[in-house]
């Protein structure tokens, strides 16, 4: 069929007009020639632009392209929420029910998700790359809702992801435990799903038979993306698949192929497809010989103009550049003498309360404008999320965090910035953003606006690193393959790696970090003993010269090392010091303000960063390196890191509130709560205390008694 006659209908049905009966007959006709012709993907352009202006097509032309949509496999629209969009013989009511999920109510595939969950559930292993509004996610919950599989293990690169995860997984908790820490025990008797980071499945100290596994974003196992977790998520596979052999399926969008080694030797079915019931349109945001201002007074003022039921997202390279727009849009609007919508926001009265009514967030809040990044508190990242797909807020000003599975339902996305982590953005998460505009069963079409020249098309092609082991296959993997897996190339380094002795090599393995640095760490805590250094050995809580020379010497070997918020281990043990002394991410932020009111949107947001980044992961983890080193060296234990660790984890709550963090609690909220539960109560007993006495949310404000409704 003629491309341009496609391209002129395509473009005719980007914009709001009435649709003649002649024009709807012409394109059904031209849909329908292009699924003759095995052009499926164009097919699904028109109807999905025909969707989109139902409303205004002639109504005799209903039936007919009812029968198209069934024909493309649009189950889940054929339920008549459109009026005559909807199954038009016995035939098509028969596929539709074959559509139907067998577990989730009320819930009707598509036909390539139907294809999906057949091979899924024929015990295939699948490795699914399709696109974001392909509804990939469902079948995780389909899954899990079959009741097939005993112990399922998700894992997710991001807490805000598997916090997603968990929320969906609540209506499954009287038939599984939800694990989502490494000091949550499974149920020995029972059934079990275990939501975890890559980093908790290796820390885990002993898991039950694993019946399934699922990864998500699985493109971060490939060295491909030079993700800084790669490593671990390797071996976090390794550890599951090679101990348990479970049934596996991987999820990610965009990528091309797959390792053949892995496809062959693990027997993987790999799909790859651009099946989607969700469609774009993209539009220049502004020109490439345009400066700075010009480019901020296009954004602001296509932002002013989206329509009041849209949502947007705007794509920011880092948390400052995020900040800073946020501001300037909210200037703006005041400036333009906006009225605000969202002045009786919980989230905001709770804010200007507990943390403070300086912050700038909680005036764009009620302007419907908001930012998200790894550094906000969890569970107002959580909220934001919550209140856009709500549609309680209008934009949110995010950085890659959100490119990374966090699901939205924004009808427009805009590419503001060209880079990622200091380099240039490429087609891969270039596309990967563009594919948040719309969303199923939500928006038929949504709008991409660009604002930067598009990087070069370069198909992503994803190795398995442990499968292929390849000349530049890392220890950190390498010594954690199976001896009969380890191909001919690498035998000499991995036997040379096995000559360290077991019980250190064991915990090498445990760590999970840099093989070279913990040998080194070996090296040095030796020296520091011929030396007569003994302030490193410590136990339980740490003097300030104690946790001085054992940041020092963790930072010597690079357990720790700097990042744009640390710059040195000395620098470090100061601002754990400031943060033990008053157990207050507030009281650390006032101290890293000082009596100045200049920068304070940076540093309380640069104290939050430091509390999600490093008392609450870097430290504690190279904490446990450390402890487990030092007494190895020493033949016996000399140190005890691991109580002032968990200590830093968990905001110095006690351990069996702290499961109330992972469920998106605040820290102040749970303080709250804290002298009205039993102390002698486990983690799952405590959730359970709560939901069962809703009066203890009568001492709550509104904002923490949603979190509660919501998240328990």
């Amino acid at each position: 069929m003629d491309r341009l006659y496609i391209n002129h209908i395509l473009k005719q049905l980007e914009e709001s007009r009435q649709i003649t009966y002649a024009e709807g007959f012409a394109y059904a006709r031209a849909c329908s020639g292009l699924l003759s012709e095995n052009e499926e993907a164009l097919a699904r352009k028109i109807a999905i632009r025909m969707l989109n202006h139902w409303h205004e097509m002639d109504s005799n032309l209903y039936p007919l392209w009812s029968e198209l949509m069934e024909s493309l496999g649009f189950y889940p629209y054929l339920n008549g929420r459109e009026p005559g969009l909807e199954i038009q013989s016995l035939d098509d009511a028969m596929r539709q029910c074959y559509h139907e999920s067998s577990y989730l109510p009320s819930v009707t595939l598509h036909s390539d998700q139907k294809r999906i969950s057949d091979l899924l559930f024929s015990g295939k292993n699948v490795v699914l790359s399709a696109p974001t509004s392909y509804g990939k996610s469902l079948l995780i919950e389909e899954i899990v809702a079959s009741h097939k599989y005993h112990n399922i293990v998700v894992i997710q690169p991001t807490l805000a992801l598997l916090d997603e995860t968990r929320i969906k997984m609540l209506r499954y908790s009287n038939s599984y435990r939800l694990i989502v820490r490494t000091t949550q025990a499974y149920d020995p008797e029972g059934d079990n799903i275990f939501l975890l980071t890559a980093e908790r499945v290796v820390e885990y100290v002993e898991f039950p038979r694993i019946d399934f596994l699922i990864i998500d974003e699985f493109y971060k196992i490939s060295y491909a993306r030079d993700d800084e977790r790669v490593d671990v998520l390797n071996n976090a596979f390794m550890r599951i698949y090679y101990e348990h052999h479970p049934q596996f399926y991987f999820l990610g969008p965009n990528i091309m192929t797959i390792s053949p080694t892995f496809e062959r030797d693990f027997e993987v079915e790999f799909i790859r497809t651009d099946y989607s019931l969700v469609d774009s349109y993209e539009e220049k945001g502004s020109e490439p010989n345009d400066t700075r201002p010009e480019k901020l007074a296009k954004l602001f003022q296509l932002l002013a103009s989206r329509p009041k039921d849209e949502q947007t997202l705007v794509y920011c390279s880092s948390p400052e550049k995020a900040r800073n727009l946020s501001l300037f849009y909210y200037e703006y609007l005041n400036n333009k003498r906006v009225t605000p919508r969202y002045k009786e926001s919980p989230l905001v009265e709770w804010i200007k309360k507990e943390i403070s009514d300086k912050w700038t967030l909680t005036k764009e809040l009620e302007y419907g404008i908001a930012i998200h990044d790894a550094s906000i508190p969890k569970h107002i990242g959580g909220s934001i999320i919550r209140y856009f797909n709500h549609h309680q807020l209008d934009v949110i000003f995010c950085t890659p965090t959100i490119i990374e599975g966090v699901n939205t339902s924004a009808k427009n996305v805009v590419v503001f910035s060209d880079t990622k982590g200091g380099n240039k953005l490429d087609f891969f998460d270039y596309s990967n953003i563009k594919g948040r505009a719309g969303r199923l069963m939500e928006h038929y079409v949504g709008r991409v606006y660009t604002f930067i020249s598009e990087p070069p098309q370069k198909e992503l092609s994803i190795d398995m690193p442990f499968a292929d082991q390849q000349d530049n296959l890392k220890n950190e993997v390498l010594i954690n393959i199976p001896p009969d897996k380890v191909k001919p190339q690498h035998r000499e380094r991995y036997d040379k790696l096995q000559k360290i002795p077991a019980d250190l090599l064991a915990i090498i393995k445990r760590n999970g970090i840099s093989v070279n640095n913990q040998i080194q760490l070996v090296k040095t805590v030796q020296d520091y003993l011929r030396s007569r250094k003994r302030d490193f050995l410590w136990k339980q809580i740490p003097k300030y010269n104690e946790l001085l020379e054992t940041i020092d010497l963790l930072w010597q070997c690079k357990i720790l090392y700097k990042d744009d918020k640390v710059l040195s281990g000395k620098q470090l043990t100061l601002y754990l010091s400031k943060y033990n002394q008053n157990k207050s991410i507030i009281k650390f932020f006032q101290f890293l303000q000082g009596d100045s009111d200049q920068n304070y949107d940076k540093n309380l947001e640069k104290a939050f960063a430091i509390q999600r980044r490093w008392f609450q992961y870097y430290v504690p983890k190279a904490l446990r390196v450390g402890e487990s080193i030092i007494n190895y060296v020493c033949g016996k234990q000399m140190c005890s890191y691991s109580y002032y660790a968990q200590l830093l984890e968990t905001n110095f709550l006690p351990s069996n509130l702290s499961i109330l963090l992972e469920y998106g609690i605040p820290t102040i909220t749970i303080r709250k709560l804290r002298s009205h539960i039993p102390d002698n109560l486990t983690e799952e007993e405590v959730v359970k205390y709560i939901k069962e006495h809703q009066e203890l949310k009568n001492q709550l404000l509104p904002y923490e008694r949603d979190l509660i409704d919501n998240n328990l």
